[in-house]
């Protein structure tokens, strides 16, 4: 029974082990992922902002005239053929007119006054850049992220947009390289909880305002990085890394279903279960024949003992009855 149960004992303890093992590679693995993923969410922007930040410099010195903005034009279509990431890239005036882009030198005939970083822009002095809402692009249909700079006159009243569009697709393209299994997924999303980027996607979320989930209004929004496990709304527990971008307002979240993440060990710790099942009911099985063996052989000797006794009668018995 003692040799049993401690095989017992052991088997849950090895299991229990390797449980906290798998979990605790499982955490490193999605933390080293949520970190590749703000690394590369900053760098894109990174990337884009400095090419803002050169147009701002050059439209403050050179003006906002005809004969500026169609020199700027073929700089434009220069930096968005080298970076894949921007769709494209606009100026606007005060009023929020097309007066250049990367896709055409000729004016367009819309307004853009109407978008959220464009009245950002209009009614905040910050000369830094500005990651909008995610909207659909009036020139290509396709959704994009936002990177905007104000654009100042002299005086430092406020004379215009510069705009980056950012592709969503560029981020799910690299988001699709990693196997995070059948209910992982990703997240890209402004720290206010502004959904930018999800794979795998499923259906028109982006721009869904997130705020009101754990992983925003309990973790996120509070923590710069950290490992959270969460049920979501659609019942599947996840494992979540997430990290914040240290030069802009946004968070990545890498996370991992639990129930896959364990789904090995589970597997493991079945077959390795039945097969010591096996080995202590074997055990048990001997130990039982050992017992019983053991009875017998008590009952024997207890037979042979009463025996003696009797004999031991008898032959006193028989010695009385030769001196009468």
């Amino acid at each position: 029974g003692l040799v049993c149960l401690s095989i017992l004992i052991l088997n849950i303890s090895f299991a229990w082990n390797v449980r906290v093992k798998d979990l605790d590679d499982a955490q490193i693995s999605t933390a080293n992922l949520s970190r590749a993923l703000a690394e590369h969410a900053q760098a894109t922007l990174i990337s884009a902002d400095s090419v803002l930040f050169g147009m701002v410099q050059r439209l403050e010195v050179e003006g906002m005239d005809r004969d500026s903005l169609a020199r700027l034009y073929p700089l434009l279509a220069s930096y968005v053929k080298e970076l894949p990431q921007i769709q494209g890239l606009f100026v606007y005036d005060q009023t929020g007119k097309w007066m250049v882009n990367s896709l055409d030198d000729s004016p367009w005939m819309l307004n853009n006054a109407d978008r959220e970083y464009f009245i950002f822009h209009m009614t905040h002095e910050d000369r830094g850049p500005h990651v909008g809402e995610p909207v659909k692009s009036r020139s290509s249909g396709d959704w994009i992220i936002p990177l905007s700079r104000r654009i100042n006159h002299p005086d430092g009243s406020f004379a215009g947009v510069v705009l980056a569009s950012v592709e969503v697709e560029y981020f799910l393209k690299f988001y699709r390289s990693f196997d995070i299994g059948k209910h992982g997924e990703i997240l890209l999303a402004t720290q206010p909880g502004i959904l930018l980027a999800k794979w795998p996607a499923s259906g028109e979320i982006i721009g869904k305002n997130i705020s009101n989930s754990d992983i925003v209004s309990e973790h996120a929004s509070r923590n710069k990085n950290g490992i959270a496990i969460i049920t979501a709304a659609d019942g599947v527990k996840r494992l979540h890394s997430y990290k914040r971008l240290e030069k802009y307002p946004l968070f990545v979240t890498a996370a991992l279903s639990y129930d896959e993440v364990l789904a090995s060990w589970r597997t493991e710790t079945l077959l390795q279960s039945v097969g010591v099942l096996i080995l202590v009911a074997m055990l048990a099985w001997m130990g039982k024949r050992l017992i019983n063996q053991i009875k017998l052989r008590a009952q024997a000797q207890q037979k042979l003992l009463s025996a003696r006794e009797k004999l031991v009668e008898m032959n006193k018995t028989l010695q009385k009855m030769a001196l009468e």
